[in-house]
């Protein structure tokens, strides 16, 4: 299928439109602090609006629908339950704890809790998670619209990453903010309009699509089970969101990045409750979204077409694009569209900047001698050879990432990072007996302990037969059996790997003790009122 004519200029403008803004946003961004935090002074409701476009919507609006399709509205139901307890834990423990410090990048923080080499540890893994993350979002967003309008993927891809990393490398922090309220806009937009198009056009509505959805026979999510082959349940589903959320605010650059671009931590307050507004209605939209397509292909009008295999994780993420190209009209479609690659750069622009930021500031600390140089121009230097082997490296990923769908990609690959990172700064903040010679060996159990939930069934599958004998002898036989053929449930990854390596470097602290407390005071909770020569003036 191919796009229309109008579509296609549509796509063009947008695209040129993202393109000036940057341009046009690089005016009078001389110094680090205008490039990298905007000054300090970016306004709370963008902030919000930016964190919730890059963290939750790259990935959300295109997986969204196809998750509708596969488990009805059962994915969405730890989400609601998770919302409650981010909004206690991140606006009572993470920025309050985190924002008063006046750093650049996240990683500083490490650094003065611990030592420089634990600084470059957590640097280095946000820059493998970054690296990962923008690389496998370029390629579901960009296989989906591939598999819709008949693009080749290496079009697509090219257009994604390479528009995303050049309005990025000029205009800096206020480029992907200011881009991504415009994308985020498109977002809304662009659903609303899929909403209406349906219910008009079958003269349905929520409530008959809700009764459809709920009646066919999805793949199910227990509350709990014990049993760790389960694919998903709604407590471990719950605390993965959970843990994820507070990993991002605590030991993610590009959410931290942006609260430390704010005024002070009232704003960054400010801008964490308008983030979950945005992303409790983008997330009830996207449901809804889901909802009138399993209608509109089950009872409405249309079905899909024989090529679709919805056994397939590919098809089924492109669901939603291929309903655009195939049935709202020439021009309108080109709109939508535009939503959907804004869903991708959201996440790019967030992800080249942050990783310049990072390269920049923490690597720097290398240096025998503080730069003399220009560090902005190095930043847009770096941005733009990050940004494009990130979109070269998206081409090669589809091989490695095979029939997935996007729900089962993400935490085999850089959600396996995730547990490791956020244990890196909880120990710092709750346990001041942690010390660098502790938490070291920590953080690589807890990333050992992830890529062997991630992977379980590849290595039990390449084990010997009399291995899984043995097993067998242990945890029964048809345990076993599923194990070797399902392996560990995906939501499992994250919250086994936050455990083991939060767990681990607690005990190891008993044996590898921090010695001199007076120095880390003001950087852990128990010391957080306490005077530090990090912290801002204005403490709100």
């Amino acid at each position: 299928m191919q796009l229309h004519f109008a579509d296609n200029v549509v796509l063009v403008v947008y695209l040129a439109a993202m393109m000036f803004l940057g341009w046009r946003l690089a005016r009078g961004q001389k110094t680090e602090e205008e490039y990298f935090l905007g000054g300090r002074r970016l306004p709370w409701f963008a902030v919000g609006v930016s964190i919730i476009a890059s963290l939750l919507s790259s990935i959300t609006y295109l997986a969204s629908p196809g998750i509708v399709w596969r488990f009805g509205f059962g994915a969405f139901l730890s989400n609601l339950v998770a919302i409650p307890i981010d909004m206690v834990l991140i606006l009572l423990l993470a920025i309050p704890f985190f924002v008063r410090f006046k750093f650049t990048t996240a990683y500083e923080y490490l650094e003065h809790r611990y030592d420089l080499s634990v600084r470059l540890l957590g640097a280095t893994m946000f820059l493998l998670f970054v690296t990962v993350l923008m690389g496998v979002i370029v390629l579901v967003s960009s296989r989906a619209l591939a598999v819709a309008t008949g693009l080749p993927l290496v079009v697509v891809i090219g257009v994604i990453g390479v528009v995303a990393t050049v309005y990025t490398m000029m205009g800096g922090i206020r480029a992907v903010v200011w881009t991504d309220v415009i994308q985020a806009a498109l977002l809304v937009g662009g659903g609303l309009f899929t909403i209406g198009f349906v219910a008009w056009t079958t003269g349905s509505g929520p409530l008959d699509w809700y009764h459809v959805v709920t009646a066919r026979d999805n793949e199910s999510f227990t509350f709990f089970s014990a049993d760790p082959t389960q694919a998903g349940t709604v407590v471990t589903m719950t605390l993965s969101a959970v843990i994820w959320t507070l990993t991002a605010h605590c030991a993610n650059q590009m959410t931290l990045q942006r609260y430390f671009s704010t005024v002070d931590v009232r704003a960054a307050k400010r801008s964490f409750v308008t983030s979950i507004v945005v992303s409790i209605t983008i997330s009830f939209l996207l449901a809804v979204i889901g909802a009138a397509l399993v209608y509109y292909y089950t009872q409405g009008p249309e079905i899909l077409p024989e090529h679709f295999n919805l056994a397939s994780g590919k098809d089924r993420d492109a669901i939603f694009p291929f309903f655009v190209a195939s049935q709202i009209p020439p021009g309108l479609a080109g709109a939508i569209f535009a939503a959907l690659l804004a869903a991708a750069m959201s996440t790019i622009d967030s992800g080249v900047n942050s990783w310049a930021t990072v390269a920049t500031v923490d690597f720097g600390r290398l240096r025998k001698k503080p730069s003399t140089g220009n560090r902005v121009f190095q930043a847009r230097v770096i941005t733009l050879i990050v940004g494009l082997v990130v979109t070269v490296s998206a081409i090669y990923l589809d091989g490695l990432t095979g029939m997935d769908d996007i729900l089962t990609i993400l935490p085999k690959t850089f959600n396996s990072l995730v547990g490791s990172m956020g244990a890196l700064f909880l120990a710092g903040m709750l346990f001041p007996r942690v010390s660098a010679r502790a938490v070291w060996p920590a953080a690589f159990i807890g990333l050992a302990v992830a890529l062997g939930v991630a992977y379980s069934r590849d290595l039990l599958q390449l084990m010997d037969p009399s291995t899984h004998q043995a097993m067998a002898s242990v945890l029964g036989a048809d345990f076993t059996q599923r194990l070797v053929e399902k392996g560990m449930g995906f939501t499992w990854i994250i919250l086994l790997s936050a455990i083991s390596a939060l767990g681990s470097a607690w005990l190891l602290s008993f044996v590898f003790p921090n010695k001199d407390l007076d120095r880390i005071k003001g950087l852990t909770w128990a010391t957080r009122h306490e005077p530090s020569p990090f912290t801002r003036k204005k403490l709100v």
